[in-house]
This record gives structure tokens, C-alpha cells and sequence, in this order.
């Protein structure tokens, strides 16, 4: 159902977190591909550690620091080999944490054939009831949750509307918004999911985040 796209820069301890996250949606995951290594112990040990969790786990390295905007394209244009299965496309940071323990109601939407899902964030700045429990859907209003479409790992949408709109749109710094706004725009049937599943921060804690 779903090919998650974790992009990472060497940073084992935050990829190592995303990864146990990921473990919850496990059953509508088809791959996983992590983008991008510099490393072989890096890719060496998150293969041992998760590959009999996962059906697939693909890696991609890297020895430049691709902005992320070229990182996405970069899989719209391999996407013959890597993305050919699956029904839908989740792009993640590996700084960005998964808030519920169980994906029924996120399995239950995409069931649906919808062409997208922008699930609510919050800031784990700040404190958060875990008991958060609004599990109702509804159209997404581009009018009132525009600024909800600029967090990569809050967007599920459709492979198919992806690789259509990735063709005819610029690189940009809002390269994956762009291609968003177009799918709800011009497909409509783009959902907001109220529970707050993804936990964000704006800290940068990227300093020796590589021990295993």
C-alpha cells in the first residue's frame, strides 16, 4: 500500500527512531527507502537490525548533500525500479516522530482510493496529551490548512498523482507542496485527518547523532 522514503544525513540515532515509529504501520508498508547514506556501517546495521520487520528496505547513498527538494525528484525519477508497487508515497524526515501506536484509521482512509492525506502535526516543544483520540476525517480545506502542507512527513498522497505532477513542476524550495497543491486543486478527494499523529521539532541536534 505504502513506499515510505525516509530522508536522512547521517544520523543513526534519529533513523534508528523513525524506523521503530515506522514498526506501527508495518502491515500497510511495502518498502522502505532510506535516502541517503554515507556510510557502510550505517546501512550494514540498520539492514540487520530491521530487515526482518520490514518486507523491503533500500538504501541510497550519497556522497553529496543533496537540499531535499533534489532528493525527492531524485525518486520521482528512479521510480521505474523503487516505487512501481506501492499505492501511495509517505516522505519523512528521520527528525519527525510518530505520535499513536496503531494505524487503523490511516488504513482505513487509503483503503478509499483517496489521492491524499495530510495528517495534524504537533510540536514536541511543547507538552502533549497521548490521549489524543479525534480520529475523524474530512476534506482538506486549502483555504484554512494551507500552511499544513509544508511538513514532508505530514503528507500521504497518491504514487500515481505524484509522479504526474512531479513532471510538470518546478524545483523549488516548496518543490513537494507545489505538486500537493496541484493533486487537491485539480484531483480533489485530499483528506486532514484531526488526531495529531506527527510530532515535530524545529531544534538542531545533529551533532554526533551517528554512535550506534
Amino acid at each position: 500500500m505504502i513506499t515510505v522514503v525516509i530522508f536522512t544525513s547521517n544520523r543513526l540515532n534519529y533513523l534508528k527512531e523513525t524506523l521503530g515509529d515506522l514498526i506501527k504501520f508495518k502491515e500497510i508498508i511495502d518498502k522502505i527507502i532510506i535516502f541517503s547514506f554515507k556510510d557502510l556501517n550505517s546501512e550494514n546495521y540498520i539492514k540487520q537490525k530491521f530487515t526482518k520487520i520490514f518486507k523491503k528496505i533500500i538504501t541510497i547513498k550519497s556522497k553529496n548533500n543533496f537540499e531535499l527538494e533534489n532528493r525527492i525528484r531524485n525518486i520521482s525519477i528512479l521510480q521505474t525500479n523503487l516505487i512501481k508497487q506501492s499505492q501511495y508515497l509517505w516522505f519523512m524526515s528521520d527528525k519527525d516522530r510518530i505520535l499513536i501506536d496503531k494505524c487503523n484509521s490511516i488504513k482505513m482512509i487509503l483503503k478509499n482510493n483517496i489521492n491524499g492525506l495530510t495528517l495534524n502535526v504537533h510540536s514536541q516543544n511543547k507538552s502533549y496529551d497521548l490521549n489524543n483520540k479525534n480520529q475523524k476525517f474530512e476534506l482538506f480545506n486549502l483555504e484554512k490548512g494551507i500552511h499544513k502542507l509544508g511538513l514532508i512527513s505530514s503528507q500521504i498522497l497518491s504514487k500515481r498523482l505524484f509522479l504526474k505532477y512531479s513532471k510538470q513542476t518546478k524545483m523549488s524550495a516548496y518543490y513537494l507542496s507545489e505538486i500537493i497543491l496541484k493533486i487537491i486543486i485539480n484531483e480533489k478527494k485530499w483528506f486532514f485527518l484531526q488526531q495529531k499523529i506527527i510530532g515535530y521539532t524545529h531544534l538542531n541536534r545533529d551533532k554526533n547523532m551517528t554512535t550506534y
